[in-house]
C-alpha cells in the first residue's frame, strides 16, 4: 500500500439500537426478531478512485433495480431482500436473490475495499453497565461477561434487569442459583462439560467477588466501539486515523463518538451516496446470515427439562445449509474472497466478548473455500458436510491467532 494513498471510509449499520430501555421487565432490544448484536461496517477506498467506484456501483444498481421492479430514483437497500430469504443461508436464496449476491460479491471483489466490521452483543454491553468494578483481571472479566451474555441470550434473563431496580443483590443471587441448578441437572453430560465449568466460574465470581451493581432503566448505546474498531485496523495496516476521512450514513451528530478521531467526519444520506450502500448491503448480509445461524432449529439449545440424550446431542447445522447447487457453492467462495481473503488483518473484525455468531459465519465461508471444487463437494452428502463443518469450526476455534497488541495501548496513541 503506497504511503501517499489517501483513503475515505464509508459506514453503515444493521440492528441499530440508539438506547436501551427496560420495559415490561426486559430490554427493548430483546425481541424474537432481534439478533441481540449490532453490526457496523466500514468500507475504505482510495480517494482518487471514489468517483470511478461510485459510477461502478450506480451501473450495478441500475441493472438490478430493473430486475427488482424498483424505480430508477428509488434507493436499493439491503432491506429490499427480506431476512426470511436466508433461513438456511445462501442455500435458501432463490432466483434473482442468489444472482444478486453473486454479482454483489464480484463487484466488492473488484472494488476491493478495506473492510472493518464492528460486532457488539447488546446483552454484554448492558451487563457491563449494570455490573462494574469486578477487579478480577481483564481476561477473567471478559470470560465472565461472555458467559453471562451467552447464558441470557440462549436461556433468557428471567427479568434480571427489572429485578436489579428493586433488589439488586437478590437479582444476581437468583442468577447464581439458576446457574447452579443447571450445572447440577446437566452434570455428567459430555457436551456440556465446558459450559458447566464456565457457569461454575460465573457462580464463584458472583458469590466471592465484591463489585457494584446498579439498575439501568435507560441508557444510550455506547457506539464508541465503532471508531475504536476502525482505529485499531488502521494502526495494524500502518495508517493513522488522522489521515483518513469517514462518511457516515445519517444526520450530522448521529455518532458524536467519532468527533476528533479522524481527519474529517461527515454525514450523508445513503440515498445520495452509492458507496454507503455497499456498506449497507454488507451489514445487512452479515446480520441476516448471523441471525439464520443463531436460529437454526438444529443448533438451538434444548429446554432445561429436556432429556439427557437430547441435551447431549451435537448441535449441528441443519443439512439444508449444505444442500447447495454449484452457483451457491460459488457464492460462498466469492463471499470468502471479498470478506476474508482480501481482509485478513487481525482487527478486520472487532467484537465484544460474545461474538460467536460472526465467528461462525466467517468459519462457514472458510469451510466452503477449503473444498477444492464443486465436484469434490458433491462427494459428500449434506448431512456429512454438516458434521464435517462442525469439526472444521472446532479446529478453527482452537487455532485462533493471538492478539498482536494490547488494544488499549494502541487506542491511547490516538487520544486527543
Amino acid at each position: 500500500m503506497s504511503e501517499k494513498t489517501e483513503y475515505v471510509f464509508y459506514f453503515d449499520e444493521s440492528q441499530k439500537t440508539d438506547v436501551f430501555q427496560i420495559r415490561d421487565g426486559k430490554p427493548t432490544f430483546d425481541t424474537l426478531d432481534d439478533l441481540h448484536s449490532f453490526v457496523g461496517v466500514f468500507c475504505g477506498y482510495p480517494i482518487d478512485k471514489v468517483e470511478q467506484f461510485r459510477e461502478s456501483v450506480e451501473s450495478f444498481e441500475m441493472i438490478w433495480k430493473t430486475k427488482y421492479n424498483l424505480k430508477p430514483d428509488q434507493e436499493f437497500k439491503s432491506t429490499n431482500i427480506r431476512k426470511n430469504n436466508f433461513e438456511y443461508g445462501f442455500a435458501s436464496l432463490k432466483g434473482n436473490n442468489r444472482k444478486f449476491y453473486n454479482d454483489l460479491m464480484s463487484l466488492i471483489t473488484e472494488l476491493n475495499p478495506i473492510i472493518s466490521i464492528s460486532f457488539s452483543n447488546k446483552f454484554e454491553i448492558l451487563l457491563r453497565e449494570t455490573i462494574k468494578n469486578l477487579r478480577i483481571g481483564q481476561e477473567r472479566e471478559n470470560d465472565f461477561f461472555y458467559t453471562l451474555a451467552k447464558f441470557f441470550s440462549l436461556y433468557g434473563h428471567n427479568g434480571f434487569f427489572d429485578k436489579v431496580r428493586k433488589y439488586p443483590e437478590e437479582a444476581l443471587f437468583d442468577v447464581a442459583e439458576r446457574l447452579k441448578r443447571m450445572i447440577k441437572r446437566d452434570a455428567g453430560i459430555p457436551r456440556l462439560e465446558h459450559r458447566n465449568a464456565a457457569f461454575g466460574d460465573v457462580v464463584r465470581i458472583i458469590e466471592q467477588v465484591t463489585f457494584d451493581i446498579t439498575p439501568v432503566d435507560y441508557s444510550n448505546y455506547p457506539f464508541i466501539v465503532l471508531p475504536d474498531a476502525l482505529v485499531l485496523l488502521l494502526d495494524e495496516i500502518g495508517m493513522s486515523p488522522f489521515d483518513v476521512d469517514v462518511v457516515i450514513d445519517g444526520e450530522e451528530g448521529l455518532y458524536s463518538c467519532f468527533d476528533g478521531r479522524f481527519r474529517k467526519v461527515t454525514y450523508a444520506d445513503s440515498k445520495d451516496e452509492p458507496l454507503i450502500r455497499i456498506s449497507d448491503h454488507l451489514a445487512g448480509l452479515i446480520s441476516r446470515m448471523c441471525y439464520a445461524l443463531r436460529n437454526d432449529p438444529n443448533r438451538c439449545e434444548p429446554e432445561p427439562n429436556a432429556s439427557r440424550e437430547e441435551k447431549n446431542r451435537l448441535r449441528l447445522l441443519s443439512p439444508k445449509w449444505f444442500d447447495v447447487k454449484e452457483d451457491t457453492f460459488t457464492l460462498y467462495r466469492q463471499a470468502y474472497v471479498a470478506l476474508v481473503q482480501n481482509n485478513q488483518h487481525y482487527w478486520t473484525t472487532m467484537t465484544t466478548a460474545f461474538s460467536d455468531d460472526l465467528s461462525y459465519f466467517i468459519t462457514l465461508l472458510m469451510y466452503f473455500e477449503s473444498i477444492e471444487n464443486y465436484e469434490d463437494y458433491l462427494k459428500r452428502t449434506p448431512a456429512e458436510h454438516s458434521r464435517m463443518f462442525e469439526n472444521f469450526s472446532v479446529h478453527c476455534t482452537k487455532n485462533i491467532p493471538e492478539r498482536p497488541d494490547d488494544p488499549t495501548k494502541i487506542l491511547a496513541k490516538y487520544e486527543n
